[in-house]
C-alpha cells in the first residue's frame, strides 16, 4: 500500500451551536483519488475547507505527511496543497497566463523575478491543459470547461503533492466532465474531490466517502459504497 499522505482524526467544525462537520475521520494515501459524495447540505464543501484550513477545526486534528497541519505555515501548506474551488469569481479581469502564473507564488520571494525555468513550467502546464494558444485571453471569456482547465494548470505550476477540488464538473456538459476528471487523474497527484455524479465517482475515484448530515456513513471502494440500500438511507 502507498504511504499515508493525509489523515484527519475526529474532525469537527461548527458554526455557533450548529455542527456542520461531525467527528469525521479519514485517510488518504499517496497517489489515490478519494471522492466525497453525499446529498446537498451534507457538509462536503465544509469538510474540504477544513482539510485546507479555511475552516478552523472546533476539535480533532489533521496530519499531512506525518506533520500536524497546525504546525505548517500558510506558505508551506500552499507548497504542498493546491485547491480548485467550486466558485471562481475574480475581482480583476486577469488573463489565462496571469491566473496560471499565480501557481508560482508559494515558491517565490516577494521581489523575486521569473526565470526561464518558471516560464517553461507555465508553458508546459498550459500545453498540458490545451490552453497554450489562449494564454493572453481573459479568464472571464473562457467556457466553464476551459476555466476549470486553467485552474488545473495553476495547480500544476504550484507543484503540490495533494490536489483538493470542490465539484470540478459542476455545470459542465458530459464531454467536459470526463475531460476534466481524466486530466486530473493523469497528473499522478493525490486527489480529494467532491463530486455529485455517482457514475463519474464510480469511474474516476479509487475510494468513496459517503457523507450525510456531516457524518461519515461509509468509506470504501465504489462497489461497496454505491449500493442501493446505503444510498437510499441518505
Amino acid at each position: 500500500m502507498s504511504a499515508l499522505q493525509l489523515q484527519a482524526n475526529n474532525m469537527t467544525w461548527q458554526v455557533d451551536n450548529k455542527i456542520i462537520v461531525d467527528d469525521v475521520s479519514l485517510s488518504v494515501y499517496q497517489g489515490e483519488t478519494l471522492g466525497i459524495i453525499g446529498p446537498n447540505g451534507a457538509g462536503k464543501t465544509s469538510l474540504l475547507k477544513c482539510l485546507y484550513q479555511e475552516n478552523q477545526l472546533s476539535s480533532g486534528d489533521i496530519i499531512l505527511d506525518g506533520v500536524p497541519i497546525k504546525a505548517i505555515s500558510r506558505r508551506q501548506l500552499a507548497q504542498k496543497v493546491a485547491v480548485v474551488s467550486q466558485h471562481n469569481d475574480l475581482v480583476f479581469d486577469l488573463s489565462v497566463f496571469d491566473i496560471v502564473h499565480m501557481g508560482l507564488l508559494p515558491h517565490k520571494g516577494f521581489f523575486e523575478k521569473d526565470n526561464a525555468s518558471d516560464r517553461e513550467l507555465i508553458s508546459k502546464a498550459l500545453n498540458k491543459v490545451d490552453l497554450l494558444l489562449k494564454q493572453e485571453q481573459s479568464f472571464s471569456t473562457l467556457s466553464g470547461g476551459e476555466q476549470q482547465r486553467c485552474l488545473i494548470a495553476r495547480a500544476i505550476v504550484q507543484r503540490p503533492q495533494l490536489l483538493i477540488m470542490d465539484e470540478p464538473t459542476n455545470h459542465l456538459d458530459v464531454y467536459y466532465q470526463h475531460q476534466i476528471l481524466a486530466l486530473v487523474n493523469s497528473l499522478g497527484l493525490t486527489l480529494v474531490i467532491t463530486i455529485h455524479d455517482l457514475n463519474l465517482a464510480a469511474q474516476y475515484c479509487d475510494r468513496l466517502l459517503l457523507l450525510a448530515q456531516g457524518k461519515v456513513k461509509a468509506v470504501d471502494i465504489p462497489e461497496q459504497v454505491l449500493v442501493p440500500e446505503q444510498l437510499y438511507q441518505v
